[in-house]
């Protein structure tokens, strides 16, 4: 007896006091649930449950009538846009070859009204001339009404011009204006295209949703789409199970004391006759299993009853081993060894 306490003494001493157990464990996966980006009625499904899928294979097909219906609308829509902007460009373009003609006739008109100017000075300085023979008895009195007719007409022909001229200025300020209007209806029909093309593009991401895609590769599970069954965007349909399994154990808070990451770890699994795996420390949780509950304790009143709270603890199988037969959601008995330098 002496002998068999000696030997559990030793063993305790060197191995069995830095080993941690706990029960409270099961093995775990990243399970992806993928659901319909759009609304719709299934027309084929490509999986069966617990199939084996891969990373991009399809699993189901949404049928497409009314998506490719809105995917020609939203084309037409485009065209359209496009053509009110094309529209809108030729009208400026026509509006702009009138102002440079304006322009020309702003320049004949201004010419036109200089030379009246010099018309008009003309005739006052014969006028003048004629005037001052006829005081001297040099000319008649029809040479000089002649005189001073032309001078009225050359000053009629001035102001005839001057307002010609400044008519066609006017004509010019109402071809810019006319021209910021245009520049505001291309701006607007611009803005159509742009979101007509948005829709249309909106329109074209909707048809490629019509093939429901595997995000990951793994084992189908919980397969609820139906040949012919009317889904909802985000409607869950299907979960993934990869075969990235590792292990969230919930250790007492005094029992994490020494743990480090990067401790090996013992898992055996129940399921598989107590099969036994190799593993290590990846992480400890932020917190206790509690402070992530739905309804959080609080002990700030009322009776208060000291339980021993419990950390979740993150391990990860060692490489190079067939893990196979493991199945999410299994329980197991962690073994860590706190032994560290």
């Amino acid at each position: 007896m002496l002998l068999l306490a000696l030997a559990w003494l030793f063993y305790w001493w060197n191995d069995a006091r830095y080993k941690v157990e706990t029960d409270d464990a099961y093995v775990r996966a990243d399970v992806a649930t993928v659901s319909s980006h759009i609304a719709g009625f299934i027309a084929a499904v490509q999986v069966e449950d617990h199939q084996w899928v891969r990373a991009g294979q399809v699993l189901a097909t949404i049928d497409d009538q009314d998506l490719q219906q809105k995917l020609q609308q939203a084309q037409a829509d485009v065209d359209a846009a496009q053509a009110d902007v094309n529209a809108a460009v030729s009208k400026i373009r026509y509006n702009q070859g009138q102002v440079q003609r304006q322009d020309h006739l702003i320049q004949h008109a201004q010419a036109q009204y200089q030379a009246r100017i010099s018309d008009a000075e003309w005739s006052r300085q014969q006028r003048q001339r004629e005037q001052l023979l006829y005081q001297q008895q040099l000319s008649s009195t029809e040479q000089l009404e002649q005189a001073q007719a032309k001078q009225k007409r050359a000053d009629a022909d001035r102001l005839a011009a001057q307002a010609a001229w400044h008519a066609q200025q006017q004509d010019r300020g109402l071809l810019g204006l006319e021209e910021q209007h245009l520049q505001a209806e291309l701006a607007k029909a611009q803005a159509v295209l742009q979101q007509q093309q948005a829709r249309l593009q909106q329109a074209k991401i909707n048809l490629s949703y019509r093939e429901i895609i595997a995000p990951i590769s793994g084992r189908i599970g919980q397969r609820r789409l139906r040949l012919g069954q009317t889904v909802a965007a985000g409607t869950p349909l299907l979960a993934i199970v990869p075969e990235q399994f590792y292990i969230i154990a919930n250790f007492k808070e005094t029992q994490i004391q020494a743990m480090r990451k990067g401790q090996a770890v013992d898992v055996k699994v129940d399921a598989l006759h107590g099969q036994h795996f190799k593993a290590y420390v990846d992480s400890l949780a932020p917190a206790s299993g509690a402070q992530f509950a739905l309804l959080p304790p609080d002990n700030a009143t009322g009776n208060f009853t000291k339980i021993v709270q419990r950390i979740p603890v993150k391990i990860v199988f060692d490489a190079q081993q067939d893990l196979t037969a493991l199945k999410s959601g299994m329980s197991s008995v962690i073994t860590v060894d706190t032994r560290h330098d």
